[in-house]
């Protein structure tokens, strides 16, 4: 699996929640995720992602973010 160049996760994370039609609580949120998933892979941030969508789908919830 090959790993992001440090500076990748943002964009990878961008284009996960466009991809997916995601909404995010609040532009910090994109943010923390970033701080959260150095050293990820591609496919490890899309699953994350995903996961926090389930989650956010799961409570209710209109947007992905921390609660």
């Amino acid at each position: 699996m090959q790993r992001l160049v440090a500076g990748q996760e943002g964009q990878v994370l961008a284009a996960v929640v466009r991809k997916a039609k995601l909404s995010l609580a609040s532009p910090e949120d994109l943010e923390v995720a970033v701080a959260g998933t150095k050293g990820y892979s591609a496919a490890e941030i899309e699953a994350v992602v995903l996961a926090a969508a389930n989650f956010a789908a799961w409570d209710g919830r209109d947007a992905v973010g921390r609660r």
